[in-house]
């Protein structure tokens, strides 16, 4: 898209605009954009509360500090997690396949390093935040994401998050499922800094803020960026090259889903982005 214009669509296989698609961790920065809201409509004081205010059950280790949510969504909490898709017995592992998500989170504690002052990639983070997430709003987080976020931007096929067992828990960290142009309608709401035409539905400060480095230059709040290239850019991503790329000086959002990364980005999805980035700013030439 350019100027909020479709410029460029194309499906293959059996998709089309109607076909939903698994976000992956471009979940993550949708969880973010709801606890934004849940802030703003009061059900949350701020971003710097702890965790406990709203899960009291969550034990924090002797002599370690206990995370925010802001902490969470930077992923800077400084889980004892580590994130790994290959092994089926760790931790990354259990989270995904656990019948209840809540306990298996809630038994993963702080103090792989002290809070706040380094970044790790861990999925647990953002499984905690939608925890506490949903504590502070009390009711599901898939109904206040389409109640207060999707029917917002306009959702034109329903959304549904992968849960824990039937009737059970959203894992917040993943897969949510949408259509490819209702995906491209969370990368209009913050490129247009938050707002749906004349409608405010995140504040424009903290779309600037979640796009920042923050303790890491490729990672702020649940947004990654890539420093390494010349184009301002900030992006929703997902595990096999799901992506909502903004492109603010061009006033572009590029959207890509798939199965798969593709043979070419195979162990590397993440160059997936940097390419699409790079074709952009060609097209942006011309």
């Amino acid at each position: 898209l350019q100027n909020d214009e479709v410029v460029f669509e194309e499906y293959w296989d059996e998709h089309d605009t109607a076909a939903t698609s698994n976000s992956f961790s471009s979940a993550k920065s949708v969880i973010t954009l709801l606890t934004q809201i849940a802030v703003q409509d009061g059900y949350i004081a701020s971003w710097d509360d702890p965790v406990t205010d709203y899960i009291p059950e969550y034990e924090i280790p002797e002599g370690v500090a206990t995370p925010t949510l802001r902490h969470l969504s930077t992923m800077t909490a400084g889980l004892q997690f580590d994130e790994n898709y290959k092994n089926p017995f760790n931790k990354t592992a259990k989270l995904y396949y656990s019948d209840d998500v809540v306990a298996t989170a809630l038994g993963i504690p702080p103090g792989k390093f002290e809070t706040g002052t380094q970044w790790e990639y861990q999925s647990a983070c953002t499984q905690l935040l939608t925890i506490a997430l949903s504590r502070a709003i009390g009711e599901s987080v898939s109904s206040f994401a389409n109640r207060e976020l999707f029917a917002k931007v306009g959702f034109e096929v329903p959304a549904t998050w992968h849960l824990d067992r039937s009737g059970g828990f959203e894992l917040g960290y993943c897969c949510l499922n949408a259509a490819v142009r209702d995906f491209a309608k969370l990368g209009m709401l913050v490129s247009n800094h938050g707002y749906v035409d004349s409608n405010a539905v995140i504040d424009s400060a903290f779309i600037f803020d979640a796009q920042v480095g923050y303790k890491s230059p490729y990672y702020g709040h649940s947004f990654w960026i890539y420093p390494d290239v010349e184009a301002r850019n900030y992006s929703f991503r997902g595990l096999n090259g799901q992506l909502i790329i903004i492109l603010p000086d061009f006033d572009m959002i590029i959207m890509r889903v798939g199965e798969k990364a593709g043979d070419r980005y195979e162990g590397d999805f993440r160059s997936i982005g940097r390419e699409l980035i790079k074709q952009a700013e060609r097209w942006n030439a011309n």
